[in-house]
């Protein structure tokens, strides 16, 4: 057991990118370097041996699903650490207190996940981004103060009707949904390289099926939770059946019964 209370083996790494600079402690816990291209975009859920990543109608349902374990944390943590911006979609955002910070994931680590190393242009905390197609914000939440809100045309209208005049809104266009590689690409222009989502699902769905996403980390739980209403794969419920993903396994690592994968997507 580390320091930090997480230790984490690796088993298969073949992720050769530009490594992040992790506090010593940080990286012996992960059980190596996390190594990430300097423009990505990647996704973080866990999930359970039966493959459900979020209940309907339960309030934190990913918390169940993970059983709260604190290597799932420590990932959870390390992969904000390592990002520009974190997008989340409305129903994440109502569902979680946040902040979305590496430091809320896992505390006990806060000292050691501040960033340093002279190639951090980032600030100290990635930017949160919320995705919502209609607006229909909870204006009240505390992690939006500060947030950049990702919406429609329409959206941009309803958070405005609604008074919301401390919110930075980037209207994405006259829609219906919100295309996720004009909100990267919008993100891009705003200086944001690294770029992580945490979801929901459904958002999670529209990023597959726009090829949006390069790389995946899943976690395994050591849970199975069942068939039955409200059930929804990492994928929400989109029919990804023509989408080309490519997947390619670079990264397997376990902690005690939790398994802790990693694909490329999309590669050619």
């Amino acid at each position: 057991m580390t320091d930090l209370g997480v230790t984490i083996d690796a088993l298969l790494d073949e992720a050769r990118f530009p490594a992040v600079d992790l506090h010593p402690e940080v990286e012996a816990a992960y059980g190596g370097p996390l190594g990430l291209p300097e423009d990505v975009v990647y996704a973080n859920f866990v999930a359970s041996i039966d493959g459900v990543a979020a209940i309907s109608g339960i309030t934190t349902s990913s918390a169940l699903i993970s059983g709260g374990g604190a290597a799932d944390r420590f990932v959870m943590a390390l992969l904000r650490s390592a990002a520009d911006a974190v997008i989340v979609g409305s129903g994440t955002l109502r569902e979680h207190d946040g902040p979305w910070t590496a430091e809320h994931a896992f505390p006990r680590g806060a000292e050691q996940f501040e960033r340093s190393g002279s190639d951090r242009s980032a600030p100290s905390e990635p930017q949160l981004v919320v995705t919502t197609r209609r607006g229909d914000l909870p204006i009240d939440h505390p992690a939006l103060a500060g947030s950049l809100v990702a919406t429609t045309s329409r959206g941009a209208r309803s958070v405005a009707d609604r008074g919301a005049g401390r919110l930075e809104v980037l209207d994405l266009g006259d829609t219906d949904e919100i295309d996720p590689r004009a909100l990267v690409v919008a993100l891009r222009e705003r200086g944001h390289r690294r770029i992580l989502t945490e979801g929901g699902p459904r958002w999670m769905g529209s990023m597959l099926a726009a090829a949006a996403v390069d790389q995946l980390f899943l976690t395994v739980a050591p849970s199975m939770l069942g068939g039955g209403s409200g059930r929804v794969p990492l994928s929400g419920e989109r029919d990804l059946r023509t989408t080309d993903h490519d997947a390619r396994l670079i990264g397997v690592r376990t902690s005690a019964d939790y398994l802790f994968v990693r694909y490329a997507l999309g590669e050619r």
